[in-house]
C-alpha cells in the first residue's frame, strides 16, 4: 500500500504543477504563496428506484436519465424514492509556496478519508484524498512564464504559465527555490426526501 501511495504522489506531480501554473490565485502583495480552489455542485431527481438490482434511475436538470448501480456500501439504501434530490458537490484546491531558507521540506504524503451516512439517516457519503510534496525549482524563463523543477523522485518537469495569476507566480521563483505543494480533492453526494 505504502508502494501505491507513494507511486501516487510522484506519478501526480506533473498534473500537480500545471494545476498551479495554469490556474493559480496569487496576490502581488503575496508572489510566494498561491492558492486556488474550485467547486462544483450538481443535482438531479430521483425517477424510480429498482431495490433487487440496486439500480437508480436519476434525471438531470437538462432533462438527461441516467442509471446508477448503488453497491452494497450504500448505507440505508431503502430510504431512497421517487421525487428525492440527489446532490454531489466536488472540491478541488491547490495551494503553493516558497519554503523559507532553512525551512525543512514537505515529505512526499498522500491521505485518503471517507465517510457515509450512519444507520437510519438518508445515505449520503464523502470521500477526500490530497497529496503534500517539496519540488525544487531548477530554473525560470520569464519571458516565457515557464519553470523547470525536479520533484522527490529526482524526474525533472517543464511547465509555461498560462493564466496572469500563474505568470505572476512563475516570475517570482527562481533557482533553488523550493516549493511546497499541497492538493486536495473530495467528493460529497447526498440524498434528502422531497
Amino acid at each position: 500500500m505504502q508502494k501505491h501511495l507513494k507511486t501516487l504522489v510522484l506519478g501526480a506531480l506533473p498534473f500537480l504543477a500545471a494545476s498551479l501554473i495554469a490556474g493559480c490565485a496569487s496576490t502581488p502583495t503575496a508572489p510566494r504563496h498561491a492558492q486556488v480552489t474550485d467547486e462544483v455542485s450538481a443535482e438531479a431527481s430521483v425517477l424510480g428506484v429498482n431495490k433487487a438490482s440496486r439500480d437508480i434511475t436519476i434525471q438531470r436538470p437538462d432533462g438527461e436519465i441516467l442509471v446508477i448501480v448503488a453497491g452494497p456500501a450504500v448505507r440505508n439504501f431503502d430510504q431512497i424514492k421517487a421525487g428525492d434530490k440527489v446532490v454531489a458537490q466536488y472540491t478541488v484546491s491547490l495551494a503553493a509556496r516558497v519554503l523559507a531558507a532553512g525551512e525543512p521540506d514537505t515529505a512526499p504524503v498522500a491521505g485518503l478519508a471517507a465517510g457515509r451516512a450512519e444507520t437510519g439517516q438518508m445515505p449520503a457519503g464523502a470521500i477526500g484524498a490530497g497529496v503534500a510534496l517539496t519540488v525544487k525549482v531548477q530554473s525560470v524563463d520569464k519571458a516565457q512564464h515557464i519553470v523547470t523543477f525536479t520533484g522527490p523522485d529526482g524526474r525533472m518537469h517543464v511547465m509555461r504559465a498560462q493564466r496572469d495569476e500563474g505568470k505572476e507566480f512563475v516570475d517570482g521563483l527562481k533557482s533553488g527555490d523550493r516549493v511546497e505543494l499541497i492538493y486536495k480533492e473530495a467528493v460529497a453526494i447526498s440524498v434528502s426526501a422531497k
